[in-house]
């Protein structure tokens, strides 16, 4: 089992998170392989979903709010 943490760091806050058990194992697997707490690992998982998804929904903005942009426009020649 992957080690835990037991400290809470300044400006958390705890939140449960039922896994099925299947994702459990495979978590404590890895953070143990990374010689990391689950804790951390699931931080790290949590902020690159954010950072990425505010990302994807930025850009979907930016394309809804049809501000100028390139178009790309070709012929393909086919032989």
């Amino acid at each position: 089992m992957a080690k835990s943490a037991t400290a809470k760091k300044a400006g958390t806050s705890k939140m449960s998170v039922a896994l099925p058990d299947d994702t459990r194992a495979r978590l404590e697997a890895l953070a143990l392989r990374m010689e990391q707490t689950t804790a951390e690992c699931i931080d790290q998982a949590i902020a690159e979903f954010i950072e990425n998804w505010e990302d994807h929904l930025r850009v979907v903005a930016a394309l809804a709010e049809d501000e100028a942009r390139p178009v790309l426009s070709g012929r393909i020649e086919r032989d």
